[in-house]
């Protein structure tokens, strides 16, 4: 087990609801980053953009902080051009797929 700077720790209040919806109870947990990229299954991309988010303020000085929100704001736009590219291609193969399928 690896052991992480305080900073990729989190406080996380967890509910629990009854059938109606009602609060039933909660409970306070410590969440490590890497337990929340892997149970939300994030790609490289997201993850990191995750792992700064959790950690911007919390280390260092505003000059820190003001790096992880632009580390954040990078690993976000690779994000969207790779999402871009994949509905590219997806609409590039239903086009082949729908001029194969005319007589």
């Amino acid at each position: 087990m690896t052991i992480r700077p305080n900073y990729y720790r989190v406080a996380v209040k967890v509910r629990t609801y009854d059938a109606r919806g009602e609060e039933r109870a909660s409970t306070r947990v410590e969440l490590e980053c890497q337990d929340l990229i892997e149970g939300l299954d994030l790609d490289f991309n997201l993850g990191n953009a995750q792992k700064y988010l959790f950690r911007a303020g919390r280390k260092g000085d505003v000059e820190d902080r003001l790096s992880d929100l632009k580390k954040i704001q990078t690993y976000v736009a690779f994000a969207v051009q790779a999402e871009e590219r994949q509905a590219e291609l997806r609409r590039s193969a239903a086009q082949v797929s729908t001029k194969s399928e005319r007589p």
